[in-house]
């Protein structure tokens, strides 16, 4: 029984991840567009690189449960600091706006508890990190 839950925990990985992996690649198949998003958030439009960078590799890592605690921490904070920035907003100009970035939002809550929850507990056995500790 240990192994099935082995099992799932690489599928949590995979699906925790799945979202990254699909934002990074959108993202870097419309630049101009991306940038001009992120400064609507505040940022200048060069933190799209980082954004991109932490949502691929840390993405990468955390799937191979390599160095995953770090990388969790990444994609917690990421998630924490992106949802106030792009989805904070609860007085926008039309009542689906609020409710769309409310709930994206809560999202981005549950996902910064999903990481922390893989921070505090690490990959597991079939992780990379499982087998530099043998």
């Amino acid at each position: 029984m240990e192994k099935f839950w082995s099992y799932v925990e690489v599928l949590g990985r995979v699906l925790l991840i799945s979202i990254f992996v699909m934002s990074g690649l959108q993202k870097l198949g419309d630049i101009q567009g991306n940038m001009a998003y992120v400064t609507s958030g505040g940022l200048p439009g060069f933190m799209l690189f980082p954004a991109i960078a932490i949502e691929l590799f840390a993405s990468l890592a955390v799937l191979l449960g390599w160095k995953t605690r770090i990388a969790a921490l990444f994609l917690a904070l990421f998630c924490l600091v992106s949802g106030l920035l792009f989805h904070g907003n609860t007085f926008p100009d039309n009542a689906m706006a609020t409710l769309l970035d409310q709930i994206h939002l809560m999202k981005n809550i549950a996902l910064t508890g999903a990481f922390l929850f893989l921070a505090g507990r690490g990959a597991g056995p079939i992780s990379l990190d499982s087998r530099n500790k043998a």
